[in-house]
């Protein structure tokens, strides 16, 4: 190894220096100038060999010489004449470095990037391999690996780097996370980041609520996890499921939400069909497929048991309060459709009733519900239209305006087509 680094050295010889834009890849967040300075900091303070002492310009740790090495602006052509004594000081210092010590993975990472801004790709490549086989935990040479993957098409190559990168130094999550999610909608990474969690990466359970907590479309990643087979066991994972069907039912994502939805165990298939109160229709890990139930201040819902296998909903509610205690979201073919249930108000007090509340999950249209009269009967009748990829459908309680709480039993909710 040693002989093949000497070769390299003397291979790169001192040549013209390019005088035109320095192109470095930016890609999957492998932002390296972004954390090149704080490395290059840790190197002069707690590898004082990597920087061989004194660097001698400006006082700047090596890695804060290196961004300014390849901080050009496009718009620029010509470097100015500090990158240019920069550039020269980068390359003189790492070889010197290598002199003084050759097994230095931060002097061989600095002579890749100085050859690959003087366009000599294939030394660029060489000194970089070289780093990483003496050891991987030189983050800045996997990130850089990485983004020349991925130049040249190799996307195995580049998830590898990026997974070494991650295992190896976890304070670069800030950095690769936001390309890593980027890349959870593209075919050709799907297979590979799905190996990344059966068995789970360690950086996987950090990822996936970074990924969610971004609100954006997850329809990508939530195909990679129904593709590895499901998320792993064990507390990191034990919410990312309903977070991931919140997720994909706010971005309008409805095709992958039940997609999502059939993948999980514990799934029951006429739930996104049917308004069924049972243990699997009420679990609240299955939201917004199964029954999502109101508690605050003028509302208490919970769910209890009824006959055979079936619950019941019981609300407590307060006097002159309008609210829509329990909804759900259902798969429904464009027609006409018929409710029933019962609402039973466990006092003599008052006028309360109860309605259905009906909205298109995917245009937030209200849709007409043609009600019955009888305040314990949940009777109506109302017509998905075409176009509707899913309705949200929800149980509205008005207490009336007489003082004190209402107690309310809703139970036997059914739906059924009409006239198909």
């Amino acid at each position: 190894m040693l002989k093949k680094i000497k070769a390299a050295l003397k291979a790169i010889a001192p040549r013209q220096w390019v005088q035109g834009t320095v192109a470095v890849l930016i890609a999957l967040g492998l932002a390296l100038a972004s954390y090149s300075n704080a490395l290059g900091n840790y190197y002069y303070e707690n590898v004082p060999a990597a920087t061989v002492g004194q660097v001698g310009f400006g006082d700047y740790p090596l890695g804060r010489v290196a961004d300014l090495v390849v901080a050009v602006d496009p718009s620029q052509p010509q470097m100015s004449q500090a990158q240019l004594d920069a550039f020269r000081h980068v390359d003189g210092t790492a070889r010197a470095s290598l002199r003084a010590q050759a097994v230095n993975t931060g002097a061989l990472y600095l002579l890749g990037r100085v050859a690959a801004a003087n366009n000599d790709t294939s030394r660029a490549n060489q000194f970089m391999t070289f780093s990483e086989a003496l050891s991987r935990r030189e983050s800045r040479t996997q990130s850089w690996l990485a983004a020349s993957d991925l130049q040249r098409g190799d996307v195995s190559g580049t998830m590898h780097h990026i997974d070494v990168a991650l295992r190896t130094t976890p304070q670069l999550e800030s950095s690769l996370f936001p390309g890593l999610l980027a890349i959870t909608n593209d075919p050709r990474f799907q297979p590979l980041l799905g190996k990344l969690i059966n068995p789970p990466a360690p950086w996987l359970a950090s990822f996936l609520n970074y990924s969610l907590s971004q609100n954006g479309d997850s329809s990508g990643l939530a195909n990679v996890i129904i593709r590895a087979g499901g998320l792993p066991d064990g507390a990191d994972y034990r919410t990312i499921d309903r977070e991931m069907l919140t997720n994909l039912a706010i971005n309008k994502q409805f095709d992958a939400l039940r997609s999502y939805y059939d993948s999980l165990k514990g799934a029951v298939p006429n739930s996104v069909s049917g308004l069924a109160m049972n243990e699997a229709t009420t679990n609240p890990q299955f939201t917004p497929i199964s029954w999502d139930i109101l508690n605050n201040a003028v509302v208490g819902a919970g769910f209890e048991k009824a006959a055979g296998d079936a619950l019941r909903l019981h609300v407590a509610l307060s006097g002159n309060a309008t609210q829509t205690v329990a909804h759900k979201l259902l798969y429904l073919v464009p027609g006409n459709y018929a409710l029933t249930g019962v609402a039973l108000w466990n006092d003599t007090t008052g006028s309360g009733n109860a309605d259905w509340v009906i909205h298109c999950a995917s245009t937030g249209a209200e849709i007409e519900v043609a009600v019955a009269d009888d305040k314990d009967e949940l009777e109506g009748n109302f017509t998905v239209p075409n176009g509707c990829a899913a309705v949200d459908i929800g149980i509205q309680l008005s207490s009336g305006a007489e003082a004190g709480d209402r107690d309310v039993t809703i139970e036997k909710l059914r739906i059924a087509r009409v006239g198909a």
